[in-house]
């Protein structure tokens, strides 16, 4: 009897202790749950959820055209050495980290609260941070950022990466080796950051996740053997130079809720035959499409408001585009050296607005085309 008790009482004992341990954990993990504008602080403590945060006056805000604010700090060399972002400033939403916020700082811990949507240009550029945790809420992220071999990431598959306690895979950073063959990037990642794979000669597939929203400048420069097919259903943005150089990519298929394709982006695709750019597409940047030699089908999106200069030049290969009337202007050798092309155009004469020499090589144009 003495046996059965004690064995009981282990019994009982060993589940507090796992309950204990599963609550700390929960604890542990658990994140707010107030949305940016919804917390009550005081005292920098948010007396719903509990966070809390580092006080304003350590940083200067900065008001952005969408009423919302910029953050960065008055003094990186004056912060605490553990900083949490105030998500919240004269009762409006804290959206961006600003340009070069943290750039040279050095601390032993930042996290950055969920409603910051953006981090500007070289914000982390050559900075010393310990632990870094970046919030689900990001959707861009400037141009080297995150230029800094001094702040730790998790690697997976020969891939770095930054994010937080849920969801560590959040950022693409780049590869452990120049030398990869596949990127097999994990599931749970948002963004591909600038610079994330340049000049992996050796790179042959990559696998997107369906989640990938930004895919930063340069992602794939020059990866010259690459012959996947980009398949990014749910990419909001292509930032500059993105895929140039990609010359042994066969087809790229991209999703309804893109809005912007960088300058160069797919620039000397040389195997690239065929592109469809959805109708949720209103700004392409310069020179898009340029040099892609055997490029023959071309569907711009009905939504598109101007062809930039040399958006389609050296595609000697195209026979056909239809502009829409939406299109307001062409520039400057937006189809220079597509010798066999005719294009068709809704509206019934030229637009003021489009340059003299929209078609320096004269080709076919037919107005009042009606699709």
């Amino acid at each position: 009897m003495k046996k059965t008790f004690l064995l009981k009482v282990l019994a009982l004992i060993f589940a507090l202790c796992f309950l204990t341990c599963a609550f700390s954990a929960c604890k542990e993990d658990n994140t707010p749950d107030c949305e940016a504008l919804t917390h009550e602080f005081n005292n920098n403590v948010c007396e719903k959820c509990g966070l809390e945060v580092t006080s304003n006056e350590y940083f200067e805000f900065t008001l952005l055209d969408d009423n919302t604010y910029a953050i960065k700090p008055k003094d990186v060399k004056n912060l605490p050495q553990d900083v949490i972002i105030p998500p919240v400033y004269n009762g409006k939403a804290v959206t961006k980290i600003d340009d070069g916020a943290f750039s040279s700082s050095n601390l032993n811990s930042l996290k950055i609260t969920e409603g910051i949507t953006e981090i500007g240009q070289a914000a982390f550029v050559l900075a010393k941070i310990k632990s870094l945790e970046l919030p689900q809420s990001i959707q861009i992220v400037g141009y080297l950022a995150f230029f800094s071999e001094s702040i730790p990431y998790t690697e997976k598959d020969g891939l770095k990466y930054y994010g937080n306690k849920k969801n560590p895979y959040l950022y693409l950073i780049g590869t452990t080796s120049g030398d990869i063959i596949e990127a097999k990037i994990h599931r749970n990642c948002k963004i591909i950051g600038d610079n994330a794979f340049p000049h992996c000669d050796e790179l042959i597939s990559v696998r997107f996740p369906k989640g990938i929203t930004n895919i930063g400048s340069r992602a794939f420069y020059m990866c010259g053997n690459l012959a996947s097919e980009i398949e990014i259903p749910n990419c909001i943005i292509i930032e500059e130079y993105a895929f140039y150089g990609c010359g042994s990519i066969p087809s790229v298929e991209l999703g309804e809720g893109l809005t912007s394709i960088g300058g160069y982006a797919f620039a000397n695709c040389l195997k690239l035959t065929s592109i469809e750019i959805p109708d949720t597409v209103t700004e392409l940047e310069n020179a898009v499409f340029s040099q892609c030699q055997n490029l023959v089908s071309v569907k711009l999106s009905k939504n598109l408001n101007s062809i930039p200069r040399s958006t389609f030049a050296g595609c000697y290969s195209l026979k056909s585009i239809v502009i829409s009337k939406e299109v307001q202007t062409v520039l400057s050798g937006a189809f220079d050296g597509c010798s066999s092309l005719t294009i068709y155009c809704e509206s019934k004469t030229q637009p003021e607005d489009w340059a003299e020499d929209w078609n320096p090589d004269n080709r076919p144009v037919v107005w009042g085309y009606e699709s």
